[in-house]
């Protein structure tokens, strides 16, 4: 890496965290450009997905068309606090079923990663499963329907545990505020 960097032009990075990261290890800043991720506003249109689309999405689910989704996609990674999110599912499910049944209220939470098992684990109470589901992986190109689908979507993201910046762009944020 350190090779690669001396002797490159041009280094690209998607964040400012990360090309101030390449300048205090001596890369020279005109040599180094942010280029931040980005999402494909054709991907991620709220009017892409029909209405059957998305009742079959929650017939598939098991839910009724009216139901109303909180979603979250996302990699379980440490920096996304899905583990905060299942927590705040389960206090709602365990101390106010009858307003989360009332508003027809149910949680969707896609995808995969290290803080999956946490997440099961704070989910696993019964009184958390009529509230709640879990989808694990779908596959990429199936996420913005989920999101589509959705009457909000979920973004419980969490700074790192040792105080360090972020050091990606938030691409998820970029994805929701598009759909």
């Amino acid at each position: 890496e350190e090779t690669s960097l001396r002797h490159a032009h041009l280094v690209v990075t998607v964040s400012e965290v990360l090309r101030d990261e390449l300048v205090a290890r001596g890369v020279a800043p005109e040599r180094v450009v942010n280029y931040p991720n980005c999402i494909d506003p054709e991907v991620f249109h709220p009017d892409r997905f029909s209405t059957d689309e998305k009742h079959a999405l929650k017939s598939r689910l098991g839910l009724d068309p009216d139901t109303r989704l909180g979603v979250f996609v996302g990699t379980f990674g440490p920096w996304h606090g899905v583990e905060i999110l299942a927590q705040a599912v389960r206090e709602l499910a365990v101390n106010s079923p009858d307003w989360l049944r009332k508003h027809k209220l149910h949680f969707v939470i896609v995808g995969d990663g290290l803080r999956m098992p946490v997440v099961r684990e704070i989910l696993s109470d019964v009184r958390c499963r009529p509230f709640c589901t879990l989808t694990g992986l779908v596959p990429q190109d199936e996420a913005p329907l989920y999101m589509g689908a959705s009457d909000f979507l979920l973004s419980p993201h969490v700074p790192h545990a040792d105080g360090t910046r972020f050091f990606g762009p938030p691409t998820k944020l970029f994805e929701y505020i598009a759909m």
